[in-house]
């Protein structure tokens, strides 16, 4: 089979314009860096190089949340570790630092610098003998040094003396009640009143009042009888009759 030159000339020719608008779209599809490199580039994954890295907190939505041996995160905290099925903790060997609360969910163990975890009911308790951590048995408070609590004995009561509290007294006992009776009587003829104001000795309070009447009947009234802190206050009446003659009580008591 025989081909013109025009015809190869033709083939030539498509093949050679396919090509510059192939070269000219991927030209123009390309687009320059925004910066000189290694400016631009994408963001390292966290590694295990000696480099500092970081999560970084974009917005409310993107806040840089880490989980580790887990498959998902805490949104309320930074960093999660583990989860109900691979239970993991955070071990730091240095000092840590906590700005804010510190929440513990279980038991709160003392361990000692040297590693060693105080085991049943111990405590971390500081040894400034010989500047040492040791573990102690949990003994609870057996003495204050704040200088505004004093004596501290067991069963006994606590009183103030205005500067420390001591708690060295014995409990207060229940003092004895004394109580005797005043009385005061009233003369008062037809159509007036009379009153009667028994008083308690010094000392004692009125914690009751009684009244009696003698006269005629139907005649002699009671109108009022009130208790005061110290004496008792009775206010009769006679209604119509001749005189009356009328008693008012205080019942006065303290305690010794």
């Amino acid at each position: 089979m025989f081909y013109s030159n025009s015809s190869k000339t033709m083939a030539l020719l498509v093949g050679v314009l396919a090509m510059v608008f192939l070269i000219g779209f991927i030209v123009w599809a390309w687009t320059e860096p925004g910066s000189a490199p290694p400016g631009g580039n994408v963001p390292a994954p966290v590694n295990v190089s000696g480099t500092g890295q970081v999560k970084k907190y974009v917005d409310t939505n993107n806040k840089g949340w880490l989980g580790v041996a887990t498959d998902g995160y805490d949104s309320n905290y930074g960093l999660t570790v583990g989860n109900s099925t691979n239970v993991l903790g955070v071990k730091a060997s240095g000092s840590s630092l906590f700005e804010k609360n510190l929440t513990v969910g279980g038991e709160l163990k003392g361990v000692k610098p040297n590693g060693s975890l105080c085991g049943g009911n111990k405590i971390l308790k500081y040894n400034s003998t010989d500047d040492t951590w040791d573990c102690a048995d949990d003994a609870g408070i057996t003495s204050e040094s704040d200088p505004q609590v004093g004596t501290l004995t067991n069963g006994k009561w606590c009183t103030t003396d205005g500067s420390a509290v001591n708690c060295a007294a014995n409990a207060p006992t229940a003092g004895s009640l004394t109580c005797t009776v005043k009385s005061k009587s009233v003369t008062y003829g037809a159509g007036s009143f009379g009153y009667a104001t028994p008083t308690c000795d010094s000392g004692y309070s009125a914690t009751g009042c009684g009244f009696e009447d003698y006269g005629w009947a139907n005649t002699c009234a009671i109108v009022r009888v009130q208790p005061f802190s110290t004496y008792c206050e009775c206010q009769f009446r006679n209604l119509t009759g001749g005189n009356c003659n009328s008693t008012c009580w205080a019942a006065c008591c303290k305690v010794q």
